[in-house]
C-alpha cells in the first residue's frame, strides 16, 4: 500500500505512516541501551574519558612531565582574567614556557592587559577537554614588546617564531609565575590532579 508524502512544512505524525503507528520503534531507557543505539548509528565504541578505570591513573611525576611537555609543545593557551567588577574575560594567547615561567603577549590597551595590571593574576588552560592542564598564575613582570627587548623577546621569538614588536608599538609582554597546576584526563583522573601547590612542585 502506498502513502502520499506529506507536503513540505506539514506536521508529520504516525497517522501519515500507519506502518510506524502499528510498529513504533522502541526507545532505549538505559545507558547501555543508548550506547548500543549510538554504536549502531556509527558512533565510536571508545569509552568516554570520564569513565576511564581508576587503575589507569598517572603518578604525580608522570603528570608533571606531561604538563611541562604540553607547555613546551603547544605555543598557545586559554587565558582567563577578571575585570574590576568580577566579569570574566577569556582569550587565546601565544605563550612561551621558560622552564619556570610563562611569557605571554597581548595588546597593551586590551581588557586582558588591564585586568592583569589590576589583579595581577590569571588562570590558564592547556590541552583538550579530556587531557587538560589548568594553571593558576600571578604576574611577575611586564614590559613593552620592543625590538630591543633583550632576553624576554629573544626567548619568545625562539619559542614561537614571531615577534610582537613587529605587529605594532602597543604590544606588551607579561611574565606569569605558576602557583597551582592541575593535570587530569577526564573525571576519572581528578583524584591526585595537583602537581603544583603554592608555587612548589609536588613531585
Amino acid at each position: 500500500m502506498e502513502h502520499a508524502t506529506p507536503p513540505i512544512g506539514a506536521r508529520v505524525t504516525h497517522a501519515a505512516f500507519p506502518c510506524r503507528a502499528a510498529h513504533p520503534r522502541p526507545r532505549p531507557t538505559t545507558y547501555a541501551g543508548v550506547a548500543k543505539l549510538a554504536v549502531a548509528r556509527g558512533a565510536s565504541r571508545t569509552r568516554p574519558a570520564r569513565l576511564r578505570p581508576m587503575s589507569g591513573l598517572r603518578t604525580t611525576a608522570q603528570r608533571r612531565a606531561d604538563a611541562t611537555a604540553a607547555f613546551e609543545r603547544q605555543g598557545d593557551a586559554w587565558l582567563a582574567t577578571a575585570g574590576a567588577s568580577g566579569e570574566p574575560h577569556l582569550i587565546v594567547v601565544s605563550c612561551a614556557w621558560t622552564g619556570d615561567r610563562f611569557v605571554v603577549a597581548t595588546r597593551g590597551d586590551s581588557p586582558t592587559a588591564r585586568n592583569l595590571d589590576r589583579a595581577v593574576r590569571a588562570r590558564m588552560g592547556f590541552g583538550a577537554t579530556d587531557d587538560v592542564v589548568m594553571v593558576d598564575a600571578v604576574v611577575d613582570a611586564t614590559r613593552p614588546a620592543t625590538p630591543s627587548g633583550g632576553d624576554l623577546t629573544s626567548s619568545f621569538v625562539a619559542a614561537l617564531g614571531w615577534d610582537p614588536a613587529e605587529e605594532g608599538d602597543d604590544w606588551r609582554f607579561f611574565v606569569l609565575r605558576p602557583t597551582r597546576i592541575q593535570a587530569y584526563r577526564g573525571y576519572g583522573e581528578r583524584a591526585g590532579r595537583e602537581v603544583m601547590r603554592e608555587g612548589r612542585w609536588l613531585a
